[in-house]
C-alpha cells in the first residue's frame, strides 16, 4: 500500500535537512495529499528544508527582473516526489500577497526546474477559476526562469505575449507569473546542491535501478573546449550493493548540426555502449538513427571518426579517460 511505501521511501536518500519545525510559510498543509496529486507515479517523498541566508537572499534579489520584499526569504521547504529510490520532482508552496488577501501556489517542477504544474490554494479573486482554466495557465508548463521572465515586461507588468489571460485576471496572472520566477530563483539558489544530488540519482537510477551512484569528476585540466562537440558532461559511476562496478552513465550537451542537443550514454564495464538516448527528444529520426549505430560498440572503437556522431563519441573517450572518482588519485 502507498502508506507502508512512503514510510521506506523517506529513508531513501540522504540528504542535509534542517529542523521540520522551521519550515514556515513554505510548508504544505497535506504533503501527501499535493505530492500524489502532482506525481501520481511516486510512492514516497522526502522534505528538504533549508534557511535562506544572507548569500542566498544577494543571490536571489539579484536574478529576480523585480524587486521583492526582504521578508519573503525566510526558512523554506521543498518536497521531492520518489518512486522507490528515484527521485521524480519537486513541490515548492509559496505565499504571495494578492488584491483580495493572501494567495497560496503550489508549485510542482521537473528536477531541471521547468514548471511541471501548480494550484492555486485560498485565492479569493473572482477570477480565480477563469485563470487556472486559461491558455495563458496551460502555456506556463514546461517553461523555464528564462521563458518565464520575458512574460513580464520592465516595470513587472504582464507582456501580452503571456497569452490568452481572461478579461479581469490580468492581476491575478501577474501574481502568478512572478511567483513562478520567484520559486525557481530560489529553488536554484537555495537548494543547488540537493537538486544535484537528485539529478544524479535519477539518471543513474534510470539506467542501474539497484546501483549505489557516485559523481566522477574530470581533473582541473580537462576543460571543455569551446571547439568540442560535446559542450558539457556530468559522469556517474554505479556500483553493486557489493562495490563492483556496473558502469557508467553520462549526461552531455552535444554539438550536432547546426543546434547542440542533450545525449545521454550509458556504458557497461568494459566501455561498452548500452544505450543512448535523448531526453528531451530526438530532432528527427535520421539523428536518432546515427547516434543509435553507435550502440552495442566500445566508445574507443570509433576511431578513426568519420560520422559526427563518432567524432562525438571520440571526443567523449578522451574526456572519459580523465575522469576520477572523488578523493581517489
Amino acid at each position: 500500500m502507498r502508506g507502508q511505501h512512503r514510510r521506506i521511501a523517506t529513508g531513501t536518500i540522504v540528504l542535509l535537512t534542517g529542523a521540520l519545525s522551521s519550515q514556515g510559510h513554505s510548508a504544505l498543509r497535506d504533503p501527501e495529499r499535493s505530492v500524489f496529486a502532482s506525481f501520481p507515479e511516486a510512492d514516497g517523498y522526502r522534505v528538504i528544508v533549508r534557511p535562506v541566508g544572507k548569500e542566498v537572499r544577494a543571490e536571489v534579489q539579484e536574478r529576480i527582473p523585480f524587486s521583492i520584499h526582504f521578508n519573503e526569504l525566510g526558512n523554506h521547504a521543498v518536497y521531492a516526489a520518489l518512486r522507490g529510490r528515484r527521485p521524480l520532482g519537486l513541490i515548492h508552496a509559496r505565499t504571495e500577497e494578492g488584491k483580495w488577501g493572501l494567495i497560496e501556489i503550489e508549485w510542482a517542477l521537473d528536477l531541471d526546474l521547468v514548471i511541471r504544474d501548480f494550484k492555486l490554494h485560498r485565492c479569493r479573486s473572482r477570477y480565480r477559476e477563469a485563470v487556472e482554466q486559461s491558455e495563458f495557465a496551460k502555456s506556463l508548463i514546461g517553461r523555464d526562469v528564462r521563458q518565464l521572465s520575458r512574460l513580464i515586461d520592465d516595470k513587472g507588468r504582464v507582456n501580452p505575449k503571456a497569452g490568452a489571460i481572461p478579461p479581469g485576471g490580468e492581476r491575478l496572472a501577474e501574481t502568478v507569473i512572478k511567483s513562478a520566477i520567484k520559486t525557481l530563483i530560489l529553488t536554484d539558489s537555495a537548494w543547488r546542491s540537493d537538486i544535484a544530488r537528485l539529478r544524479d540519482l535519477d539518471l543513474g537510477l534510470r539506467a542501474f535501478p539497484e546501483g549505489t551512484i557516485r559523481r566522477l569528476l574530470p581533473p582541473k585540466e580537462a576543460v571543455l573546449r569551446s571547439t568540442s562537440k560535446i559542450r558539457s558532461l556530468r559522469a556517474l559511476l554505479v556500483r553493486d550493493d557489493r562495490g563492483r562496478r556496473l558502469g557508467r552513465v553520462l549526461s552531455t550537451q552535444v554539438a550536432f548540426g547546426s543546434g547542440t542537443m542533450e545525449v545521454e550514454w550509458i556504458l557497461d564495464t568494459d566501455g561498452r555502449v548500452r544505450q543512448i538516448d535523448a531526453p528531451r527528444g530526438w530532432p528527427d529520426a535520421r539523428t536518432r538513427l546515427e547516434f543509435k549505430r553507435l550502440e552495442g560498440r566500445r566508445v574507443e572503437s570509433v576511431e578513426p571518426p568519420t560520422k559526427e556522431t563518432e567524432q562525438i563519441a571520440a571526443e567523449l573517450t578522451t574526456i572519459v579517460a580523465t575522469l576520477k572518482e572523488p578523493g581517489v588519485k
